[in-house]
């Protein structure tokens, strides 16, 4: 077991920030922009982006096309995209959500059956599979099967829940909301790799397949839902059984309007513990669960049972951290729509207004814009060289 030096001397909650090529960018495009604050999501996403995503928004200026640039950097949709992914936990949780197992006898009794995995586990607490509303009951008995029916964090037994590493809620594949979402990722990160994100969840049975489950305590499953902590992949197997990732608890800051564009986030090294004094514990151990823990995840059938996905983990790695240092989880709707009388869009237009430099993406606007004008201008009138 590593002790808590190592874990300090190892520990890297934002590997991005050690380029210093990041910092020039983001002040060359604050510069040209004419803007100094942005709401916190933004701030977040230009801090965690793609290097080469920086690139091109600076690139706008240069070509005469800074109306993406002026879209990405006040819209109130950034926000909205965080707190999308953080919107399980605004939902109230029933049973169709989880699998309790009452004991870890009745789930090894489970396991020994010969019952066909497309049939029902009597697993305790369940409910039919009439009342699960598109959910996969036999991808979440694989995932139970592949974790032992134990909690990947804190090695408890009961009680444990299956949660989707990539949201239910957000597993349909049309409707502006996805659009949108999926349009601002690839505004701060490269084609190439949201394409993989998406080929995830985009199959047939989207969000219900096994590589999208993990097993998780009660507590540790709403936890995962507002952000608290991260799973970091790290490595996977040649042989695709055994599958390595260091768990992270991430601070928790609340969302702000005005955000100086070019400080960056303070990450800590290691927490023993997340907001509101939340802890973990092994329960083989009994030793308390910091950050930079290592959590190894197997399984004896890569096929059938197939282990959590790399893409997957490395975007909730990714997105998890965004709304941690945005507080975009928290946040209320109210919150993301207020204007305010001194606001970077305003001041924005401001100047160039002055300049006579009119915007090259979305409609003209007035001097005192609404909520809903500037929302007008956002990430689908992206140029083609951010496509």
């Amino acid at each position: 077991m590593e002790t808590q030096q190592e874990l300090e001397d190892t520990a890297d909650l934002a590997p991005e920030l050690h380029d210093p090529e990041r910092a020039s960018l983001i002040e060359k495009i604050s510069e040209l922009a004419g803007i100094k604050t942005v709401d916190s999501a933004t701030w977040a996403c230009l801090w965690l982006a793609d290097l080469e995503r920086l690139h091109e928004l600076l690139n706008q200026f240069d070509q005469n096309r800074p109306g993406l640039v002026y879209s990405a950097l006040t819209t109130v949709e950034n926000a909205r995209m965080l707190r999308s992914w953080a919107a399980r936990s605004r939902t109230r949780f029933s049973d169709d959500d989880f699998q309790p197992i009452a004991s870890k006898r009745s789930f090894e009794a489970s396991q020994s059956e010969t019952t066909s995995v497309d049939e029902p586990i009597p697993l305790a607490g369940t409910t039919s599979s009439s009342s699960l509303a598109g959910r996969s009951e036999k991808a979440k008995k694989l995932c139970l099967f592949r974790d032992k029916g134990t909690c990947l964090i804190s090695n408890a037994s009961e009680p444990v829940e299956v949660c989707h590493v990539f949201p239910y809620t957000m597993g349909k594949p049309t409707g502006d909301a996805k659009t949108l979402f999926w349009g601002i990722l690839s505004t701060f990160w490269t084609t190439a790799k949201v394409d993989k994100w998406k080929a995830q969840v985009f199959g047939e049975q989207r969000t219900e397949i096994v590589e999208n489950l993990i097993t998780l305590c009660a507590n540790a499953h709403r936890l995962w839902g507002r952000a608290r902590f991260a799973f970091q992949p790290v490595d996977l197997s040649a042989d695709k059984k055994t599958l390595t990732m260091r768990f992270f608890w991430l601070p928790n800051r609340r969302f702000t309007k005005r955000q100086c564009i070019s400080e960056p986030p303070n990450f800590p090294a290691t927490l023993e513990s997340g907001a509101g004094n939340a802890k973990f514990f092994d329960h083989s151990t009994d030793q308390k669960i910091w950050s930079n823990h290592q959590i190894v995840v197997t399984t004896d059938d890569p096929v059938s049972k197939p282990l959590p996905s790399m893409e997957l983990l490395r975007m909730q790695w990714t997105l998890n951290r965004l709304i941690a240092i945005s507080g975009a989880a928290d946040v209320d709707e109210d919150e993301i729509d207020s204007d305010d009388d001194e606001s970077t869009a305003v001041a924005m237009e401001r100047q160039h207004s002055q300049e006579n430099q009119p915007f090259s993406a979305g409609p003209a606007r007035t001097p005192r814009p609404s909520s809903k004008t500037r929302e007008s201008i956002i990430l689908p009138h992206r140029p083609a060289s951010l496509r």
